[in-house]
């Protein structure tokens, strides 16, 4: 790959997961503006519906995506020593790692019950 296209990659996974992340959104706040699950067990049943249990992890996996791309490009940016950025992204890396790991446990969990 060019250096003119390596950066496009990740141009590409933040526009995309911006819009994703955004559709997602609104979708979620007219559901419940307009069919608001009325107590915890046809909550439970909203998000255990296969496309909405496939749609919650996708916006959580591209949610993360987009944070470690954003937060990449403003270390790389701004951090110029590279010992500190390096140390940095490895930090960042973590910290999205256990909120990946979080998450995946909470679904687990839903769908266990």
């Amino acid at each position: 790959m060019s250096k003119r296209l390596q950066g496009l990659n990740a141009w590409i996974l933040q526009r995309g997961s911006a819009v994703y992340l955004a559709c997602f959104v609104v979708y979620f706040v007219v559901s419940l503006m307009f069919d608001a699950p009325e107590n915890y067990y046809a909550w439970r049943a909203w998000v255990q519906s296969p496309v909405m249990s496939i749609a919650w992890m996708m916006f959580f996996a591209l949610l993360l995506g987009h944070a470690w791309v954003g937060m990449r490009d403003v270390f790389m940016d701004y951090i110029s020593s590279i010992t500190i950025r390096s140390i940095a992204l490895g930090l960042l890396a973590l910290a999205l790692l256990a909120c990946g790991l979080w998450m995946t446990r909470i679904m687990v969990l839903a769908f266990m019950q």
